[in-house]
């Protein structure tokens, strides 16, 4: 199910609500875009975009789960493809073998930070026989306790006191950011921003420097605005089974937002035509658009409105939506 709220003050409400109605062991996944446009000068938040991957990755890998949670933003941001998200994520099972070297690089491309002592989400440290790591997902961190190669045991542990706990048999550890940098990723973001600093000429010691924090993934200003040079982004439709179901909060709400949403976008694009020089030939093509009308126009389709009545504001009778008010006894 997926549970699409105006703003993102709903969404998690929708989600503290939900969890109480979802069966033991139901995950409840909150798909939040950054609350701050991809266009914005600021940096992402680290917590937020750790949240969102781990939904994302959730998903992707066809772990189990009953309700979704986004925006309306959520519906016409795009996201990178569920095929990065996978095979940037490290699986550590009990009793079998790891290379620690391949996977802290592994780590590293993901957004992992290399830590003396793993005490935030995020973060791993390698000490001896002992890796410790942080899932994104995880309350808490996990130790493997090593023989070599082998991993002896994985055991939950206090950031604090560093104390472990409870034993686990596995344990998925997902990317941080979406924005992955293997050699391969990062040389396809270099040469998608080369060529469109050439074609609106700009200096080349700034296009490096700019070349350089981006394939990094560096936290600079506006990072999520980049993610096109690392991937052709989706929308979240391509991550959901086709039977799966939409319910709308305020269907009214929603498409007011949306409509905010491609006004912000418009407007932005506007301030970018007044300061930088339009791109020249194919370098034009590889700007892509960063709210698409035609995944708007599928969004709406999927929750049972014509294209015309994003537009517009109107929304066709009846809708298969529930209402807030009504979903408690639905689902009950």
């Amino acid at each position: 199910v997926l549970y699409v709220a105006p703003e993102v003050d709903g969404a998690r409400r929708a989600a503290a609500d939900l969890s109480f109605v979802a069966k033991g062991g139901d995950a409840i996944l909150s798909v939040l875009p950054a609350e701050s446009t991809p266009w914005a000068d600021v940096r992402p938040d680290r917590r937020g975009q750790m949240s969102r991957t781990g939904a994302l990755f959730h998903i992707a890998r066809g772990l189990p789960w009953r309700f979704a949670v986004t925006t309306a933003a959520g519906l016409v941001r795009r996201f990178v493809p569920p095929a990065p998200l996978r095979n940037a994520a490290v699986e550590l099972i009990a009793e079998d073998e790891i290379d620690v070297r391949a996977v802290a690089e592994k780590l590293s491309h993901a957004g992992y930070l290399r830590v003396p002592v793993v005490e935030d989400p995020g973060s791993f440290a390698v000490r001896g026989g002992v890796f410790d790591v942080w899932p994104p997902t995880s309350e808490e961190p996990v130790r493997a306790e090593l023989y070599g190669d082998l991993i002896l045991s994985l055991k939950f542990f206090d950031p604090e006191s560093q104390r472990t706990g409870e034993s686990l048999a596995r344990v998925w550890l997902p990317p941080t950011r979406e924005a992955i940098t293997t050699p391969a990723d990062a040389e396809r973001a270099r040469a998608v921003l080369r060529s469109l600093c050439d074609a609106v000429d700009f200096p080349s010691s700034k296009a490096r420097a700019l070349e350089e924090d981006v394939a990094t993934a560096r936290s600079l200003f506006g990072l999520d605005g980049f993610l096109p040079a690392f991937h052709q982004l989706v929308p979240l439709w391509d991550y959901l089974p086709e039977d799966t179901v939409v319910l709308v909060e305020d269907p009214a709400r929603v498409v007011a937002q949306i409509r905010q949403e491609l006004g912000h976008a418009e407007t932005a694009a506007q301030v970018d035509r007044a300061h930088v020089r339009e791109p020249r030939g194919e370098a034009a093509e590889q700007l892509p658009d960063l709210v698409p009308v035609a995944d708007v126009e599928h969004a709406a389709a999927r929750m049972g409105m014509q294209a015309d009545d994003l537009h517009s504001g109107r929304r066709r009778q009846p809708l298969q939506l529930v209402e807030l008010e009504q979903r408690h006894a639905k689902l009950r």
